[in-house]
This record gives structure tokens, sequence and C-alpha cells, in this order.
């Protein structure tokens, strides 16, 4: 997972899947799992990260599908048969994964110099006034 993350930010892409075991986890077991991570609210479970998989079956056929169509309306949705079902049903060994922009910072620290707002001005001259309506 972090050479996936590693390989997103080389191209300036997020891949937003993020777990405490990124450096020693798989893509496979991750997708097998169907993991959520710690930003599983912002963008979504691994179920959410995957476009295709290939799979191995029991009897060792090679199921590919990986496609990169956003969507596939052909057939049973086989992709998300096998995401989450823990190997049980075939192993996953390759992916094809959907990568997000790498969004601006929207926060910034403050200096402890700048003060929060504009003081008020300490005048004494009055609001301006309405005019009434006609």
């Amino acid at each position: 997972m972090q050479r996936v993350r590693e390989a997103a930010a080389g191209v300036d892409r997020l891949y937003p899947l993020s777990l405490p075991s990124e450096g020693t986890c798989t893509v496979g077991g991750t997708l097998s799992t169907n993991a959520g991570g710690t930003a599983a609210l912002a963008y979504g479970i691994a179920r959410n990260q995957a476009v295709g998989i290939e799979v191995v079956l029991a009897d060792g056929r090679v199921l590919d599908n990986l496609n990169k169509l956003k969507k596939d309306n052909t057939g049973y949705d086989l992709k998300n048969l096998f995401i989450g079902a823990e190997g049980t049903l075939g192993v996953i060994t390759a992916a094809v994964l959907r990568r997000c922009c790498r969004g601006r910072a929207r926060w910034r620290p403050r200096s402890s110099a700048s003060p929060r707002r504009r003081p008020r001005s300490t005048s004494s001259a009055s609001p301006p006034t309405v005019p009434p309506a006609a």
C-alpha cells in the first residue's frame, strides 16, 4: 500500500485509503477484506477505490476483470463479489485503482501576531442612515 501511495504522489495524485499497516499490507489483501482506513468517511472504503480486479479462482483459472471503465453494465458485477469475500472465492492478484486529485490545504496556521479580526473603529461617528421608503 505504501508503494501505491508513493506512486500516486509521484504524479501529483492521492490514493486516499490510509491504513496503520500500510507499510506491510498488500492491495489484494486490502481489497479482499474491504478495509476502511482513517479516511473512509471522506473518500470511501476499499470497494470504492477499485475500478477493476484480477482474481485467481480455487481451480486455478484466472478471472481477468481489469477494466478501466467507470460504468460497466454488462452482466454481473463480479468485482464487488470478490471484494470483501476475504479470499474465500478467490485470491485478488491485480487491481486497477482509482486516484483522487490532491486537495489543497484549507487550513493555514495563523501567526500569533496577527489578530483574529480587524479591530473596530473607535470613532464616535454615527452609522449611515437608510432613506425612508417612498
